[in-house]
């Protein structure tokens, strides 16, 4: 008898160590369907199924139809005999079902159904948080309480608190791995199978409280434990993810998603239904099984989870007043200030001569004091004031050229009583005009703007330096000059180091109304470039209105961006709009490159918004103030105004950008807040465009100085924090029933060396 070759002895220890040390780390509890559903009787041109959902009710099915050319996205909702309950048509990217609410995401779309799949509500979740890419974030997977929907969004790796109403209250930067969220209890459990390889278990405000070196593609609660998804085996874990069981779901096939609820597990599969011949390919179908769970693991009790308390928006400060400023041919206010006895605005009213820029001084209580109307220039308007230190002020602006075919900008200096010290008018070619001033450290200005070339063909970013007694002591352009390119500046403000920054947009050489982007420029005193930034962050336009420099060194920039209409568009009557502007903050360091941006709608927000943020200030809590306007509905709410009704929309933030307080200032006739101040006393203002009696007029609101107690919003720890009361890191495999023990791991090791070098032996002597 020949004695047996090395390779065979050493992969026979193998196998006897595997069953000696690990007896039953192998064996298949095998799990028998109790129901087989069959998606194509109800969709005969299936294609696949991509995932399911099941909350002990209703069993959700997402499926493509069609050809691959042309797939058609379907939801097909069963009850739990397998009888078709309904149906949703839409694309999606997942699916979620929990109390009977089915919930199909799709680009930062949630959208929420009954169990007949009529439509119910909207969230967008992704709104809150779009990326520098210029896309909506996009749903991973989600979770829902009852009350609030938990988000995790993949591009940034965010997981997000909303309420249904569309309200961010809490969120948390964990991983762009993206992965699985469900509750246990009360609490919410995320896992990144991809890149950190670890679940993080939070409590309701997303606090973290411990992590454990596991993470899992697919993950289910099955009463007080865990269930994993891991090749097709459902593996059976505790709280700490230590292995306890698994069970091979029968028949053998491909298991594509997983779910369970009242002790039963769903699972889609593809299934091979014909062999591969010589002559044709191998058929494979697709099919939902569901299982008992406790056929081959005891139900333990479930964990009770608290009824969610109802999300309560803290109350905005009250109105100290609304005072309107008018006058017979109208006006209209486009910024304001503040000085030790009250607040200057500007802008500009209609006369029998036509537009003279308006500027008008009011006590603390916003009576009027004084009020110029600067007559040195036809057709003029004011669109920015600076507070001087004299109590004074100074603005710039625009005025009809002596050509009588453009404008030029203009700026004018007033004393404490309102008498005009100077006025000029800075020429250039084509069309020109200044949006916003900054007070150098040398009591000269640094003003921002456009200028255009002839009939518009471009604009460039426009920027001059104005002696304290108004000369123009420089002017630069920045931008190109080819057709129908565009760069501006809306906005500016002096930084720390004596420089400036300008905000405002750039189409980057593409079209100005669809493809805008912020733009950030950083200049010297005497306006020469030391450095711009494009941030891409709405798709496809975003515009900066206004820039701030915020306590940490950073910067602060509102506006507005354009974003997708999405599935959940609003139609009113016989007119569905597709218009979706959403106010806009984003947040930089001191460089210009984004930190964070959020998005805030107003009265209408599933897919139609006219929304902007024409105005930004930074709040002594850290926080942001920003003004400016959402649609008005009609008198019988049905109908949405894009362009002709709007009333003021003035959001406060924290530090985050989340909001602590929105408000609607549509009374007196208010309609635009076109800008904002904190008075020193902490009040907030309020300024812009309303109605007096059918005309224009200008208006002004002061809300009381807040109490900026800390935030009652979660403010969890950001990623990489240490996490409170973490246990020692649980290994993936956990202690029982593994298929392959660390013991048995190197021999494993060593008989596949062995086996690669004999194969190795064997190609060499071929050659």
């Amino acid at each position: 008898m020949k004695p047996l070759p090395a390779l065979t002895l050493i992969l026979l220890f193998c196998a006897v160590a595997l069953l000696t040390l690990s007896p039953h780390a192998c064996a298949r509890t095998e799990l028998t369907a109790s129901l087989v559903i069959e998606p194509k009787n109800e969709a005969p041109d299936l294609h696949a199924i991509r995932c399911v959902a099941f909350d002990g009710e209703s069993i959700v099915i997402g499926v493509d139809t069609g050809e691959l050319s042309s797939l058609k996205d379907r939801v097909l909702i069963y009850d739990t005999t397998g009888r078709l309950a309904g149906e949703i048509d839409g694309s999606y990217e997942g699916v979620h079902v929990a109390g009977g609410t089915i919930f199909v995401y799709d680009s930062g779309f949630v959208n929420a159904y009954d169990t007949r799949g009529n439509r119910l509500y909207s969230v967008t979740p992704g709104r809150f948080g779009i990326t520098p890419a210029g896309r909506y974030n996009s749903t991973e997977s989600l979770a829902f309480d009852g009350e609030y929907i938990y988000d995790y969004e993949a591009r940034t790796g965010t997981i997000r608190k909303v309420t249904r109403s569309n309200v961010l209250v809490a969120e948390y930067a964990y991983s762009r791995g993206g992965g699985p969220l469900l509750l246990r209890g009360s609490e919410i459990w995320a896992s990144d199978p991809k890149v950190t390889g670890k679940t993080i278990v939070f409590d309701g405000s997303l606090r973290p409280l411990r992590e454990m070196a596991a993470g899992f593609e697919d993950m289910a609660v099955y009463d007080d434990r865990i269930v994993t998804l891991e090749l097709d085996y459902l593996v059976f874990r505790d709280k700490d993810l230590k292995e306890t069981n698994r069970a091979y779901p029968m028949p053998s096939s491909w298991v594509i998603d997983m779910d369970v609820a009242d002790g039963k597990a769903v699972a889609a599969k593809m299934v091979r239904t014909a062999n591969a011949t010589a002559t044709s390919p191998a058929v494979f179908d697709y099919r939902v099984y569901v299982y008992d769970l406790a056929a081959v693991e005891p139900r333990g009790k479930p964990l009770p989870s608290p009824a969610p308390e109802p999300y309560v928006a803290p109350e905005p400060p009250a109105r100290e007043f609304v005072k309107t400023y008018s006058a017979q041919g109208g006006v209209s206010i486009a910024s304001v200030t503040g000085v030790e006895d009250g607040y200057i605005l500007a802008g500009s009213v209609n006369t029998p001569g036509g537009t003279k820029a308006y500027v008008v001084k009011t006590g603390l209580d916003g009576s009027p004091a004084w009020v110029r109307t600067l007559e040195k220039y036809p057709n003029s308007q004011a669109l920015s004031i600076e507070a001087l230190p004299d109590d004074g002020c100074l603005i710039v602006g625009n005025a009809r050229n002596a050509a009588g075919d453009g404008e030029d900008s203009i700026a004018a200096r007033l004393g404490p009583d309102g008498v005009v010290a100077w006025e000029s008018r800075f020429e250039a070619p084509g069309d020109d005009r200044l949006y916003d001033v900054a007070l150098a450290a040398d009591g000269s200005f640094v003003a921002a703007g456009q200028q255009s070339g002839p009939s518009g063909a471009y604009t460039q970013l426009y920027v001059a330096r104005i002696s304290a007694d108004g000369n123009l002591l420089s002017a630069k352009t920045y931008g190109n000059t080819s057709s129908e390119d565009y760069k501006a500046g809306r906005a500016v403000t002096r930084t720390s180091d004596g420089n400036f920054v300008i905000a405002g947009a750039a189409n980057h050489l593409y079209n100005q109304y669809t493809s805008n982007y912020t733009c950030l420029a950083k200049v010297s005193p005497d306006g020469s470039l030391l450095w711009e930034r494009y941030l891409n962050v709405g798709q496809p336009a975003s515009f900066g209105s206004d820039v701030v420099e915020t306590t940490d060194g950073g910067l602060a920039i509102a506006g507005n961006a354009m974003l997708p209409a999405g599935s959940g568009s609003f139609t009113a009557g016989k007119s569905s709009y597709t218009i979706n502007y959403d106010a806009l903050l984003i947040k930089t360091d001191r460089n210009g490159e984004i930190e964070w941006c959020r998005t805030y709608d107003g009265v209408y927000r599933e897919g139609n918004s006219n929304n902007d943020a024409n105005a930004l200030r930074e709040t002594a809590d850290g926080g942001f103030l920003l003004a400016g306007k959402t649609m008005s509905p009609s008198a019988d709410g049905k109908q949405i105004w894009i362009n002709t009704a709007c009333v003021p929309m003035i959001v406060k933030t924290d530090a985050r950008g989340l909001v602590l307080w929105k408000m609607y200032a549509g009374d007196n006739g208010a309609v635009e807040g076109r800008a904002a101040f904190v008075d020193t006393g902490g009040a907030y203002l309020i300024a812009g465009d309303g109605t007096d009696g059918g005309l224009p007029a200008g208006f002004l609101l002061k809300l009381k100085a807040e109490k900026l107690a800390p935030t009652t919003i979660a403010t969890p720890a950001p990623s990489g924090t240490a996490v409170p009361a973490t246990p020692a890191p649980v290994s993936q495999s956990g202690t029982g029933g593994s298929c392959c023990p660390m013991a048995v791991l190197p021999l494993l090791l060593v008989g596949s060396a062995m086996i690669a070098r004999s194969r190795l032996r064997r190609d060499n002597g071929r050659q």
